[in-house]
């Protein structure tokens, strides 16, 4: 959950549905560098395009949640 809410909060102001600066925090080695190296507009991309392809369905449906929580 960490990694999807710090990949979405990667996109720009206007684009992002959650606003988390802690979830990078509890992401560590790989996952945190692919976190980190999301806020680069072209690889944040492309590192959601390859989440999604290899894992299908958790990153949208836990920001989804998330959002409706509002």
């Amino acid at each position: 959950m960490a990694l999807q809410r710090a990949l979405e909060a990667a996109f720009p102001p206007e684009r992002r549905l959650v606003e988390d600066p802690l979830a990078v925090a509890f992401l560590d080695g790989p996952l945190r560098a692919a976190a980190w190296l999301a806020r680069i507009p072209a690889l944040g991309r492309l590192i959601t395009i390859l989440y999604d392809l290899v894992w299908p369905g958790p990153r949208p449906s836990a920001i989804a949640r998330t959002a409706s929580d509002r």
